[in-house]
């Protein structure tokens, strides 16, 4: 039996397979087997993977290319798979020749852990063409050493302070060079095979691998090097990321999906995490929802910030508890993302919690333009500070006919954050055009 499968998926991508193929038969640890998956090539993709199966374990599919998504093809080859751990390797993507004792050792040593492969290369074609000089000069053995000093031809993970990232490493699983234990993707369900074209297929599946009490790690010497290939435009592939995390975040309605996504990644989603997970921990110290208010809630609601003690008075409570696993009617998530299709409620109710959301955390839309459905409304300048609470009014206003909020005259300060006063919320519905009330 082989120590590892390598899933290597293919579309009209036969240059680009014919040199990672090349690269994997330089192998030092030759106790592998390679599984191409060919998505409905018209090239000569099969006419490559034939030259090859002489000297390589090397399987062949083909699977028709009728709902395009990137996890399809992956998912296909892994229920193939022989070898207790799994690696996802991209085309066009060339690797040392220790590459598989690489993935082999690290996951020996570490059985519990998603490997991360880096993917030196990957900013830019210009990037690919400069790493195919180099190497008509040195082996790609050699080619590690190029890395460190050089941020324009390395992966953007050795740059970034991925390591302070805790709990959010998981965003960085990129499928193009990733392995794991067999056992562990087929737990989880493997890839989602609802998603759209490109993007955040990967993460969804790295995330469900976290939740599953996976750790992940770089694999030192598991990295390969991506060379020029065709890509759509980055707007195009960014569009498709919005849309798979909408489509991953309505399933999941979890805190970290919900943090990640306000804060478009880096440092301010971690400390967005942690502070809406201690709002949720305050919200039963919150005083109890007037009998006035609940008299004035239409179905389906929201609450935002309650406790599964208030179900029954409502059809949604958003908790901010990462700890719950979240159902159709209690979510893990804050309420500041809102998981659910515009105008698909009557009333939000919004406890004394939006006191504690005045605070701002850097959403530059001028670099990050966001999907048409995520921080749609917002209105502040660009680039702007957008602040929890005017992004969760937007939210609001997006799937809601009106709001109310509590305004209790109980209400105690629980903690030093900075509270908005009734007339910064009232400044915001008037912008937004949401019709609202404050209940005291």
């Amino acid at each position: 039996m082989p120590l590892l499968s390598i899933i290597i998926p293919c579309y009209n991508s036969a240059d680009s397979l014919d040199k990672t193929l090349l690269s994997l038969t330089q192998q030092v640890e030759r106790n592998f087997q390679i599984i191409a998956v060919d998505h409905g090539s018209n090239d000569q993709t099969q006419a490559v993977v034939e030259r090859y199966q002489s000297t390589l374990a090397l399987a062949y599919y083909k699977i028709p290319r009728q709902h395009f998504t990137s996890g399809e093809p992956r998912d296909f080859g892994a229920k193939k798979a022989d070898a207790p751990f799994l690696a996802f390797l991209d085309a066009g993507i060339i690797v040392p020749s220790f590459y598989t004792q690489a993935h082999i050792a690290f996951h020996q040593k570490n059985p519990h852990h998603v490997g991360i492969g880096f993917q030196h290369g990957q900013r830019s074609d210009l990037a690919g063409a400069r790493w195919i000089e180099l190497l008509q000069t040195i082996s790609i053995d050699k080619a590690g050493e190029l890395v460190s000093g050089n941020p324009d031809l390395s992966d953007i993970r050795t740059v970034d302070p991925v390591k302070d990232l805790g709990r959010f490493i998981w965003y960085f699983g990129w499928s193009a060079n990733l392995s794991m234990p067999t056992e562990a993707y087929k737990a989880v369900g493997g890839f989602d095979l609802d998603f759209e074209g490109w993007g955040f297929e990967d993460c969804a599946l790295c995330y469900m691998l976290m939740k599953h009490g996976l750790q992940f790690a770089f694999v030192e010497n598991g990295w390969g090097i991506d060379l020029p290939h065709k890509r759509s435009s980055w707007q195009n592939r960014k569009e498709q990321l919005h849309f798979n995390w909408r489509h991953f975040y309505r399933k999941q309605k979890d805190l970290d999906l919900e943090a990640l996504r306000y804060a478009e990644m880096g440092q301010a989603t971690l400390i967005t995490f942690r502070y809406l997970q201690s709002l949720g921990r305050t919200y039963t110290d919150l005083p109890a929802l007037p009998q006035s208010v609940l008299e004035q809630v239409t179905h389906p609601s929201l609450l935002i910030g309650g406790t599964p003690q208030d179900a029954d008075n409502f059809s949604y409570i958003a908790l901010a508890n990462e700890t719950v696993i979240s159902t159709d009617t209690l979510w893990s998530c804050s309420g500041i993302l809102i998981p659910l299709a515009d105008h698909s409620l009557e009333t939000v109710v919004v406890s004394d919690m939006w006191k504690w959301l005045n605070r701002s955390f850097i959403v530059d839309l001028a670099l990050t333009p966001p999907d048409p459905t995520i921080l749609a409304g917002v209105k502040s300048e660009i680039p702007a500070r957008v602040s929890l609470l005017e992004c969760m009014i937007a939210e609001i206003k997006r799937t809601a006919r009106q709001a109310l909020f509590v305004n209790s005259s109980s209400f105690v300060d629980i903690s030093e954050r900075s509270h908005a006063s009734t007339t910064i919320l009232a400044d915001l519905c008037h912008q937004y055009g949401l019709p609202f009330q404050i209940i005291s």
